[in-house]
């Protein structure tokens, strides 16, 4: 059944499946019993979700688009928000009975966190068909390609565009964008073309170039350049090489500037600042001439007599030719397009307090940014078409383009008095000021914050507040409700209010956007008295710096910063943070000094020391375990190994003994082949490894138990090949992987025939033992004895049977061979013929009612060899001497057994039952055998 309904799974695209479902769903949530503690939608939520036109999924807060199948833990079209920790699952069955046949019905949505976390499910209530719209048919990118466009970039130049909690995607007047509150950058898309502004790009928008483009290589993207100082004067130049499709006609005069903040202006008062570097070229700056459409680039990084001047291109890169010349002054004066305006701080404060006390007529937000044209200054809010305007310092405001046919509202101080009236500014105690490790709960499913993040927030005595890498400052109380703080970030579109506590340091703020969706509730206690906003982000030597400090503290301190239990490691203002949720601690670089609370370190935070000290201390400490064998010193030793489990390929077959040795170094000797050890005890307590150099060999070995200790094999692409029992033989630790010579071979196999003839009871030369190697061991083992033999770089090893589990040395093999072979040629030959003689007693007992007793005395010769007068074959003689007496007996017991060079005696008993009826007959033999060898 799983095989077919795959199949039809994939005939099908998702368009086909979705087609027939469209329509409006009334569902109501139920929370699932294991959901976390923070669930975003609540108990009992009833929601209208519609699945329209172009695969979306929509309701009245959100719209999805771009699904994906999913079929597990069963078949599903599932949504992801983008915006949040969101996933939305529409479970389908197939309800035609015919195999062949696949008809989709709605069974109900999965809500997921991105990670697969079941917080509950939304079950049918109704549905009308072909009802509802989603909007209409997407024909360009949509929010989830902005979404990947977005974190591509800010993996790609973090230091231009940090991501963070707040660093979030908003939609408004046509543009898609986020603005980085730290860098003061806002990167938007709208009409296919891509935009940015702020810091090194600029008050106002500058064109970036199409989406399509810049999404297919994100290095492509213009990115605010330096301007090297070698540049800075006044030059004379003219149009040069210039194209036959050019603009500009060759020879054409060109009078420009450079001055030291990098303005380029030209002698007919035009001037560009903000220079880029595009198209991945770091070198050459340009500067973008939105009116003539076309854009300057420096030839080199530095000034060059030499060379041309100055290249010029179309806005598409087209080449129109180069500039010949001169610098005919080191000079450079370029007259500022506006004259500087008196009141340009107030004026900024004007349109902040309006967007911050009137945000239903003025909504702040990263699009609204103050222009000035001419002698006045603006913002244009276009979500609700008005304006703020102020000119020779009287205030205006209206609707759609700027204009002054009104009245005034008043003169910009009155107007600013109007607006601070009724407000103060807060002031926070000194018991609030400080930093505090906080947790988001509340957050709605869309929130650029998810449940259970922890944040660091900072209020700054002056009452500003750093949230991770946002700032918000100005924060203002109504004089009706002191107690009630409110701080605006326009730019960022966020919102914090804080009800101030009448006593402790545990703070509750509540944060909203701009236009007044809930972002979500921060909770926490003060870790630290630090009250000051750390400001710019680390830079990226800072920050990369931070992450090796975190690294080698989870490799030394991994059970107090277990990576695996990361939930939230940020790249905040001033500060990076990783918080582990196994142990509660959360550990900080903030600037140049680290510190750590939470767990065992208390909720305070606990100064380390600096980043360079800390780092340079572990990482030689981390030299130092690295140094360490991967296995405790007590289990050196050597190892005899039994295989399973290997594959045709493996190295070892199934059934193989196999000489282990662990070096007290931590090498792994198996037989001829060596291995190195790829960690160590201190720092990996509960699985040694190792990787064999000069084969596609690793092994690994669980520490969890150290009384049976298994040792798994497998290749670098971690398929098995193999698990190896060890049971420890001896102490030695020589790891000797050479293979024996032929030589050496001869000699070993004449020292274990030579034994096996002396020591017949120990090494039985019946047993066929097969001689074997192992790396340099040549040794034989004994089935019926559990006796094995072995030589080892010319000494003599015996174990098993009677010797033990652990080798013992007997010797080398240079002694034992002649002591041997004198041993066997001094012996006296003898025959194996014995006179045997057996006396006792045989007992006939017939139900208990009478015995019938036999006195034996039997004298017989018979011939025997060596090895049938072992004790296990004694049995045998028994049976053979007293068939006449009792014939196949139950048991034989043989004891008292007494040897000589010539004599051999001993005790046997044979008893045999049998039951007739109700009637047992009993026969019991008891005799002592004699052999005397003749």
């Amino acid at each position: 059944m799983a095989c077919l309904f795959s199949s039809a799974i994939q005939a099908q695209s998702i368009e086909d499946i979705l087609t027939p479902l469209r329509g409006t769903y009334t569902v109501t949530f139920t929370e699932d019993a294991d959901a976390p503690d923070a669930v975003p939608v609540a108990n009992g939520t009833q929601v209208n979700f519609i699945i329209g036109l172009n695969n979306r999924l929509c309701t009245s807060d959100l719209d999805l688009s771009s699904p994906t199948t999913v079929s597990s833990p069963s078949f599903a079209v599932s949504w992801n928000s983008m915006l949040s920790d969101a996933r939305f699952d529409v479970r389908l069955t197939d309800t035609d009975p015919d195999p062949n046949v696949v008809n989709y019905a709605f069974a109900g949505i999965d809500f997921r966190s991105h990670a697969g976390v079941l917080y509950g499910a939304f079950t049918l209530d109704s549905y009308a068909a072909a009802t509802g719209t989603c909007g209409a048919v997407d024909a360009e990118p949509g929010l989830t390609e902005f979404n990947a466009y977005f974190s591509a970039i800010q993996a790609a130049f973090s230091s231009l565009f940090p991501s963070g909690p707040f660093t979030f995607t908003q939609q408004s007047g046509g543009y898609t964008f986020r603005h980085y509150d730290s860098t003061n950058v806002t990167l938007a898309i709208r009409d296919g073309q891509v935009y940015a502004r702020g810091d090194g790009y600029g008050a106002g928008y500058v064109p970036l170039g199409s989406f399509e483009t810049l999404n297919a290589n994100v290095n492509l993207i213009p990115r605010p350049a330096t301007v090297h100082s070698s540049w800075t004067g006044t030059y004379s130049g003219a149009m040069a090489e210039t194209e036959p499709f050019s603009p500009i006609p060759d020879g054409t005069d060109f009078y420009y500037a450079i001055n030291s903040d990098g303005v380029l202006c030209f002698n007919d008062n035009t001037q560009f600042s903000n220079p880029l570097y595009r198209n991945n070229d770091t070198v050459r700056a340009t500067w973008f001439d939105a009116a003539r459409g076309r854009i300057y680039r420096l030839r080199a990084a530095q000034f060059d007599a030499d060379e041309h001047l100055l290249e010029i291109t179309s806005t598409g890169n087209t080449q129109y030719g180069e500039l010949e010349g001169e610098k005919i002054s080191l000079n450079a004066v370029c007259n500022p397009a506006l004259p500087a305006n008196p009141d340009a701080d107030e004026i900024e404060r004007l349109f902040d307090l309006s967007e911050q006390l009137y945000p239903d007529s003025t909504p702040g937000g990263p699009l609204s940014s103050t222009q000035r044209v001419d002698n006045y200054s603006f913002r244009y809010y276009p979500a609700t078409d008005v304006f703020l305007a102020v000119r020779d310092g009287q205030v205006y405001s209206g609707s759609g383009a700027v204009n002054f046919d009104s009245a005034p509202l008043g003169t910009l101080a009155s107007v600013i008095q109007s607006f601070t009236s009724a407000t103060s500014a807060f002031v926070p105690a000194q018991s609030l000021v400080g930093s505090y490790n906080m947790l988001v709960s509340a957050a709605n499913p869309l929130s650029p914050v998810r449940n259970g993040d922890r944040v660091r927030v900072i209020l700054a005595a002056d009452g500003s507040l750093c949230i991770d890498n946002l700032m918000l400052s100005s924060p203002l109380s109504l004089l009706s409700a002191p107690q009630d703080v409110n701080w605006t970030n326009m730019q960022a579109g966020v919102s914090a209010s804080l009800q101030v506590p009448a006593s402790g340091s545990d703070l509750t703020i509540d944060l909203t956007s701009n236009l007044g969706g809930n972002l979500g509730q921060l909770t926490g206690n003060r870790a630290s008295r630090l009250g000051s906003c750390p400001g710019a982000p680390l830079d990226s030597a800072q920050a990369q710096a931070a992450e090796e400090l975190f690294a080698l503290a989870e490799q030394i301190y991994g059970n107090l910063l277990p990576p695996s239990s990361v939930v939230s490691s940020r790249n905040a203002a001033g500060a990076v943070t990783r918080h582990y949720a196994a142990s509660g601690i959360t550990l900080t670089v903030l600037g140049s000094q680290v510190f750590v609370h939470g767990g065992e370190f208390g909720d305070h935070d606990v100064a380390l020391g600096s980043v360079s000290s800390l780092s340079q201390s572990l990482g030689a400490e981390l030299a130092n375990l690295r140094a360490q064998p991967p296995v405790p010193t007590n289990l050196a030793g050597t190892y005899e190994a039994l295989v399973s489990g290997a594959n045709p390929f493996a190295p070892f077959p199934t059934g193989s003994l196999v000489r282990l040795v662990l070096q007290p170094d931590g090498g792994l000797c198996l037989n001829n082949l060596s291995l190195t050890p790829t960690s160590s005890y201190p720092l990996s307590p509960s699985m040694a490894t190792w990787q064999a150099g000069s084969s596609d060999l690793s092994a690994s070995l669980p520490l969890d138990d150290l009384t049976q200790l298994s040792l798994t094999l497998s290749n670098t692409r971690g398929e098995a090949l193999g698990q190896l029992a060890v049971e420890r033989i001896s102490n030695a630790t020589v790891c000797s992987t050479t293979t024996p010579s032929a030589e050496q071979i001869s000699t070993a196999n004449e020292l274990f025939e030579l034994a096996e003839r002396r020591y017949d009871e120990y090494f039985p030369a019946t047993d066929s033992a097969v001689t074997r190697t192992a790396g340099s061991v040549i040794f034989r083992h004994y089935e019926s004895t559990g006796v094995s033999l072995s030589v080892l770089n010319g000494e003599v090893l015996v174990r098993g049977g009677e010797f033990g589990s652990s080798e013992f040395f007997v010797g080398t093999i240079e002694q034992l061979i002649p002591a041997l072979i004198e041993d066997i040629e001094t012996a006296p030959i003898t025959s194996n013929t014995f006179s045997v003689t057996v006396t006792g007693t045989s007992t006939v007992n017939l139900s208990g009612l009478y015995n019938v007793n036999r006195t034996l005395n039997i004298v017989r010769q018979a011939d025997f060899e060596p090895e049938e007068l072992t004790d296990t074959r004694l049995a045998d003689i028994a049976r053979s001497f007293l068939l006449d007496e009792i014939e196949n007996p139950d048991s034989v017991q043989i004891n008292d057994v007494n040897r000589t060079e010539t004599q051999l005696s001993f005790r046997a008993v044979l008893q045999r039952v049998t039951r007739v009826g109700s009637s047992t007959t009993s026969r019991n033999v008891v005799a002592i055998f004699s052999l005397s060898r003749l």
